[in-house]
């Protein structure tokens, strides 16, 4: 029974980080998509 609980309170914690990963490589993918920020700019 031990187990069981342990494996239900981990599974939680292992689906969040699932969402995680998810969200990070959209957020790559997206700025991989985006133009290229104007630096020149910013400098001024």
């Amino acid at each position: 029974m031990r187990s069981a609980r342990w494996a239900n309170t981990h599974k939680e914690a292992v689906e969040a980080v699932e969402v995680i990963g998810h969200l990070i490589a959209i957020r790559r993918e997206m700025a991989a998509l985006s133009p290229p920020e104007n630096t020149e700019d910013d400098a001024r």
